[in-house]
Formats: structure tokens, sequence, C-alpha cells
């Protein structure tokens, strides 16, 4: 189960309001998450989020490790990255995925980041990344 938070934007004191959904069951066969990040806190953090509601998680620290996982592990169905990372950048690193993956079965993508401009969020909806 997860909790939604909804509330209102600009009221004073934010009424918020919670919502309890129903999370699917996930088996070894189910996709795995993948996080990609260079902080390691940050990886740790948003890993142990992921598993407390039941899903399968890997994590890699920067681009390299997870292009080397994605190679390893073939049921990755959706790569949580940050944007900002040394030698391979967010961006670069789906524009890579995408390439390595060809016509084959390429996982959806997440963009997180403390740095959101419009010309990235316009460069991630051009991969398809959320």
């Amino acid at each position: 189960m997860y909790l939604e938070r909804g509330g209102v934007a600009g009221s004073k004191g934010g009424v918020m309001s919670s919502k309890l959904h129903a999370l699917p069951s996930f088996s070894d066969d189910s996709p795995h998450v993948l996080i990609v990040d260079d902080d390691i806190e940050s990886l740790d953090e948003s890993a142990d989020i992921l598993r407390d509601v039941g899903l399968s998680v890997l994590v890699a620290q920067g681009a390299a490790a997870a292009l080397a996982s994605l190679g390893l592990e073939k049921r990755i169905g959706v790569i949580i990255t940050d944007l900002r990372m040394p030698l391979m950048d967010g961006l670069s690193f789906i524009s890579e995925v995408r390439r390595l993956s060809g016509v084959g079965r390429c996982p959806e993508f997440i963009v997180i980041t403390a740095y959101a401009t419009v010309d990235t969020a316009i460069a991630a909806f051009r991969l398809d990344a959320v």
C-alpha cells in the first residue's frame, strides 16, 4: 500500500488529504526498478522507499555501473536516473540505453534532479522520459 498526499496549492494552512492505494504484488519474475545516481545516500534512500512498497530494486552509482547492470539483468522495466552525474549525465545515459536496446525492449525512464530547468524537462520528454 502507498499513501497519496494531495493539497490545495496556495491555500492557507495547506489542507492535506490522504488516500491509501493497494499495490500489486510483485514476484521474482516482475520487472525490476534500477535507480541510477552518483550520490550513494540518495540511492540508498530511494531504494529503501521502493523496497518498502514491495518493488524489486537494483542500484547503480553512476551511468557506467548502470550500463553494466543492464547487460547482466534483463528484467529491468523502469529506470530512475538522476539528471546531473559526472562523466555521463542522465539524458546521455537514456540516449545510450535506447541506442543499445535498438529495436528490442527498452525500459521506461523517470528522470529526477534537484536542478530542473525548462530545457532539461523538454529534453527528457523528447527522450520519452518523465
